[in-house]
């Protein structure tokens, strides 16, 4: 399990955890997302501003890592900019991520709660999904997403759930089943 986050020198903000709590809340508290109109901008390390300097520029962390972008390699970033390609997102409002971190730790609890039963009315909403990413092949956040949802189900006595949220468990246990074979080979 730690090798396949050796890429991210061993470091895992568990993004794709954190990642679905947002998709789950954007269904349950509308209330915390804001329309936001942004356009693409794909830029590269030739890239000139109207002044004629370069966009992207070596940048120096508080640590001291240098960030160099690479010659020949193009960079995605997202601009406020309104142009022709611009498309509206849902964007988290500010101050909304803080409860997002307090739902993860709430899908972390031994107990239940109203995240871990927010998480399985979600599944149950969603009832069918075709495939579960790359877990375990490089990147370790995949399979701590299927455990969280995993951990969703198993909090309440299994007479408690509904027939679709037994389907949903069985399908997170055949998942985790699958990555942690996956992490012993």
């Amino acid at each position: 399990m730690r090798m396949s986050s050796e890429g991210a020198h061993f470091y895992t903000y568990l993004a794709d955890v954190l990642s679905l709590i947002v998709q789950v809340d954007y269904y349950y508290h509308p209330e915390m997302f804001e329309e936001v109109s942004l356009s693409p901008d794909v830029v590269n390390s030739t890239t000139r501003d109207i002044c004629g300097n370069l966009r992207l520029k070596p940048v120096t962390s508080g640590s001291g890592r240098v960030w160099t972008p690479k010659p020949d390699f193009d960079y995605l970033y997202f601009s406020k900019e309104t142009t022709s390609q611009s498309q509206k997102y849902m964007f988290p409002k500010e101050g909304s991520i803080e409860k997002v971190y307090a739902q993860f730790w709430e899908l972390l609890r031994d107990t239940e709660n109203g995240a871990k039963k927010m998480m399985r009315e979600h599944f149950s909403n969603v009832n069918e999904w075709k495939r579960w990413s790359d877990y375990s092949v490089n990147d370790v956040d995949d399979g701590i997403a299927a455990c969280v949802v995993l951990l969703a189900h198993t909090s309440v006595p299994n007479q408690t759930l509904t027939d679709i949220e037994k389907r949903s468990k069985d399908k997170f246990q055949e998942i985790v089943g699958t990555w942690f074979g996956d992490l012993t080979e």
